[in-house]
């Protein structure tokens, strides 16, 4: 199955979460193609009922980097866990997801064979993820998330997204609202001048 918009064929979806899905892969590429960041001629999402091995089971998406391949809970699946980032689990919650784990794609897409630091690259699925959300969704999300965003760049940092990765995304959001180009200031994330943070193993 393939989404009208935008070049992502869907594996595993039934009518209701098709729509659903490519909605949230044409918010990806349509809230990342201002930053210049070079879009992928195909992303492949997959529905699955359980993560692959090796990720974090309280995950409800990844992007497999060697398969090249988005893998996103189906819609039962993930409305078994009630709520998700402290929201009750929707069909735009669903979308939202989406967003995150194409835009994962499309800056992995972007970067070839360059390295980003794991944390610039959430940043920017984080971004992309709160900028598609209808508002009210986003809103109530964030209401349930406090914070006011990080004050500067340094604290944009690996430690802050793995103590709370629902806060840190959260926050990473409010940071970029106050940008005066959100797109320039992707465009430097993505450059890997903005977000110099340490790994750790």
């Amino acid at each position: 199955q393939s989404c009208p918009a935008v070049p992502a064929i869907v594996l595993g979806a039934n009518a209701k979460e098709l729509p659903n899905v490519c909605r949230g892969a044409q918010a990806a590429f349509g809230f990342l193609a201002p930053t210049g960041a070079t879009l992928p001629e195909r992303v492949v999402i997959e529905l699955a009922a359980t993560m692959p091995d090796g990720v974090p089971a309280d995950a409800v998406g990844c992007y497999a980097s060697a398969s090249k391949r988005v893998v996103v809970l189906r819609f039962a699946a993930l409305a078994q866990r009630k709520t998700w980032m402290g929201a009750r689990v929707t069909h735009d919650l669903f979308a939202g997801i989406v967003t995150h784990e194409v835009a994962h794609a499309i800056v992995r897409c972007h970067l070839g064979e360059r390295a980003l630091p794991r944390v610039a690259q959430e940043y920017v699925a984080y971004v992309a993820m709160f900028a598609a959300m209808p508002m009210p969704l986003r809103e109530r999300v964030l209401a349930g998330l406090p914070g006011t965003g990080f004050d500067n760049e340094g604290q944009i940092n690996v430690l802050a997204y793995l103590f709370d990765p629902a806060a840190f995304g959260a926050n990473s959001y409010r940071h970029w609202q106050r940008q005066a180009d959100g797109a320039s200031f992707l465009r430097r994330v993505l450059e890997g001048s903005v977000i110099r943070d340490i790994e750790l193993d």
